[in-house]
């Protein structure tokens, strides 16, 4: 008796997923070892204190597509820093504020009494609104 083969499951599961075996690992193959050399050092030194940032660095290898997508993108941080840029400069309004400083300084200017020999220097500290030089 002949046998038929046996039927071959999977094939739409992982066009479905997007399943590149290039792109990936295949699903059978051994879990890659991330922490054998933190391990390693672990043993002979007690702790992870002693990495340095580079042999940290060298330690985990991630390939950037595992993290695309993981946060939000440089055009979402840029709007979001704009928006609450708009919402400060909305709740914290300085030209009436700068205004009415502006009024009390001529108001002061106005009831001081300069003497002649002083008049002319203090017109000029006056117009470049700087009084202490």
């Amino acid at each position: 008796m002949k046998s038929e083969p046996a039927p071959r499951y999977g094939g739409v599961v992982h066009t479905y997923l997007k399943y590149d075996p290039l792109a990936f690992p295949s699903p059978h193959a051994p879990v890659p070892d991330l922490a054998s050399s933190a391990m390693e050092h672990m043993l002979a030194f007690g702790s992870l204190e002693h990495l340095s940032e580079e042999e940290l660095a060298n330690a985990v290898h991630i390939d950037p597509s595992q993290i695309q997508g993981l946060g939000p993108s440089i055009g979402a941080l840029i709007a979001m820093l704009e928006a609450r840029k708009r919402k400060i400069l909305a709740t914290y309004e300085t030209d009436t504020v700068q205004q009415a400083a502006a009024d009390e300084y001529s108001d002061m200017l106005q009831a001081l009494k300069v003497p002649p020999e002083l008049q002319k220097a203090f017109e000029k500290r006056v117009r470049q609104e700087n009084l202490h030089a």
